[in-house]
């Protein structure tokens, strides 16, 4: 199955010149509507500030700033 979808992916990539997203943006638009989603609910301060805070870390798996996988230390 992930042959098939590396595969095409590749081809969209040639053909229209657009890499698809990878797994942790996906993992991050999750985290950022989640976090919206809180926002506009609450109406309590501090779960917005909570929400915001959510909202930056998606932002940041979108962007691909903050990685989503465990680092080994002992390297």
């Amino acid at each position: 199955m992930t042959q098939r979808y590396t595969e095409a992916s590749r081809r969209y990539t040639e053909n229209y010149g657009i890499k698809l997203m990878n797994r942790n943006q996906i993992i991050g638009i999750a985290i950022f509507s989640v976090g919206m989603a809180i926002y506009f609910i609450s109406e309590n301060q501090i779960i917005g500030t909570i929400s915001g805070i959510i909202c930056a870390i998606g932002l940041a798996y979108m962007l691909k700033i903050m990685p989503f996988s465990k680092r080994n230390v002992n390297k």
